[in-house]
């Protein structure tokens, strides 16, 4: 993110020029949205199409102002959007603090949307998972793992922690079958 001067004076939102973050981040389409997946922090982002819009338009090039130009958005709703991609990180700087004490909430966003009927973008959205490690995500042993519990003979043997179906058995290592 870069600061740049402006004549509204410092302190304005539309003082600085965004910088998507995209080192670290795989894309993948999941119909008109957009899920960016940060290797960084094990996080998966859902962007809905004008969330993904605007996470394009910060390339270093334009400030709040030519954003919303550039989107045919209102300047509240582009603030909001990069709000919301701040928030998780898919930008390449913070946005600073005191760049506008206006930040405007979802619950506002979504009441100047419906009352006032925001011109261009819509509401950009983001939904945020943490994804899991995958050793952990397994909750029971596969077919040939080892295994706690069960016996050396598999005829009586029980599942210990083998995943359904399966039996913890064997002589000295046991294995699940």
């Amino acid at each position: 993110m870069h600061l740049s001067d402006s004549s509204d004076g410092p302190g304005t939102h539309d003082s600085f020029v965004p910088v998507a973050r995209s080192a670290g981040i795989l894309e993948s389409r999941l119909g008109d949205e957009m899920v960016l997946y940060d290797v960084d922090h094990d996080r998966a982002h859902a962007l809905n199409p004008s969330a993904l819009a605007l996470w394009r338009a910060c390339d270093g090039t334009a400030d709040v102002t030519e954003l919303a130009r550039r989107l045919t958005a209102d300047g509240d709703v582009v603030y909001f959007g990069l709000t919301e991609l701040d928030r998780r990180g898919l930008l390449e700087s913070p946005l600073p603090s005191h760049v506008d004490p206006r930040r405007i909430g979802r619950r506002e966003m979504l009441k100047k949307v419906a009352v006032g009927g925001a011109v261009g973008l819509a509401v950009p959205t983001i939904l945020s998972v943490i994804a899991a490690d995958p050793a952990a995500a397994v909750t029971c042993r596969t077919a040939g793992q080892t295994c706690t519990g069960g016996a050396s003979s598999c005829t009586n043997a029980a599942a210990g922690d083998c995943c359904a179906g399966l039996r913890c058995c064997g002589g000295g290592t046991r294995i699940c079958q």
